[in-house]
């Protein structure tokens, strides 16, 4: 009955990786905000292929919106494990340290790269 009513394909748009940040946008500084790119960028990502936010405690598993990948900057999840790539209820996830302690910490760094690596590989 409906067939010739849409005649062209339709596809479903994946929802953009969201990245966690635990300091408001405006809060941070440009370094940072570099590092990021960076980060992003080493996974042929960039600002405007993500969508940020801002939390202290996420609760991914009650936002209306499940996004396939998410990547946590700063907030400590009880129970799950820094820097390494964890699935929850269908969702991708990787928590690491703040963007300010990463700049320092090379070893933090290399264990976010290998999952980062594993998320978008």
């Amino acid at each position: 009955m409906f067939s010739d009513t849409y005649a062209e394909d339709l596809y479903l748009v994946p929802a953009k990786p969201v990245v966690v940040l635990n300091t408001d946008w405006k809060k941070i500084p440009e370094s940072e905000k570099a590092l990021l790119q960076k980060i992003l960028s080493s996974v042929k990502l960039s600002l405007n292929h993500v969508n940020i936010t801002c939390s202290v405690k996420p609760d991914v598993l009650h936002w209306k919106d499940k996004p396939a990948h998410v990547i946590v900057f700063g907030s400590e999840i009880p129970g799950l494990a820094k820097n390494e790539l964890l699935e929850v209820q269908g969702i991708k996830l990787i928590i690491t340290s703040s963007l300010g302690a990463l700049e320092t910490d090379n070893e933090a760094k290399k264990k976010l790269w290998n999952s980062l690596r594993q998320l978008f590989g």
